[in-house]
């Protein structure tokens, strides 16, 4: 069925290449994807007469993926970071008496986990004394601030002790780019009726992304990549594509 009017909804699935085992994944809400086509042109002028072309021809010379993600879903941001990580990778757990450096007050002391804030205790470095949070020092996620006007002073070494939960963390530009499969799996709400459709590149190579916009004026987070499709010689058959397809149902 042709499609005159296109109005597409539906999940994007990835697949990292490289195992028959690995398992097509959602991306989770995309609100933005394009295909992208860099045409190479060559012409020739007719010198025949005063103007005009004899010869001309335009071929693909790449294929792009754009895509939005509005789900940071860890294997997203990694994705968009080149990096390395997966949903609970860091195991709960406690430190014990960390020893810091007070450099300045109102200064914050980095912490090596997102602690569990009820569960900090700072003390002195003999461990004599325990400081009292919200007068003494502050804690936030990133870890904890001395107050100015409180016990505890510049110069001075602190004992850091508290518990952390079960968490995910993503390290950035950890590994190379790596290669998936994509599907769109959806549907087209512009005819009557939904009429299903489905895009599919066999080999996609993604980009880090070139910017992270994590704070934005009233406006969601999301993560801008772009892929190149890259040939897949395993698709064979006359009339084949190597690269990408797309397919649709007519209504019944």
């Amino acid at each position: 069925m042709d499609i005159c009017c296109g109005y597409f909804r539906g999940n994007f699935y990835l697949r990292e290449i490289g195992s028959p085992t690995k398992p097509f994944l959602p991306v989770g809400n995309v609100s933005s994807f394009n295909v992208n086509h860099d045409i190479t042109e060559v012409s020739q002028e007719d010198f025949t007469s005063l103007g005009g072309t004899a010869c001309k021809i335009s071929y693909i010379n790449e294929v792009t993926l754009n895509m939005t993600l509005n789900c940071l879903k860890i294997r997203n941001i990694a994705l968009a970071f080149q990096g390395t990580g997966e949903n609970g990778n860091i195991e709960a757990g406690s430190i014990e008496d960390a020893e810091y450096t007070v450099i300045a007050l109102g200064a914050l002391i980095p912490l090596a986990f997102i602690p569990e804030k009820g569960t900090v205790v700072v003390t002195d470095e003999a461990g004599t004394t325990t400081y009292v949070n919200g007068v003494d020092y502050q804690v936030t996620s990133a870890g904890i601030i001395p107050l100015v006007g409180g016990a505890i002073t510049a110069a001075q070494a602190i004992l850091v002790s508290y518990d952390y939960g079960v968490g995910s963390i993503v390290e950035a530009l950890t590994t190379g780019q790596k290669v998936f499969e994509l599907i769109f799996d959806g549907v087209n709400s512009g005819e009557e009726g939904e009429q299903e459709v489905v895009f599919r590149a066999w080999r996609v190579k993604f980009s880090p992304a070139a910017a992270v916009d994590l704070i934005t004026a009233g406006e969601f987070a999301s993560l801008e990549v772009v892929g190149t499709v890259l040939k897949d010689d395993t698709k064979t058959g006359a009339g084949k594509s190597k690269f990408y397809n797309f397919e649709s149902r007519d209504l019944a």
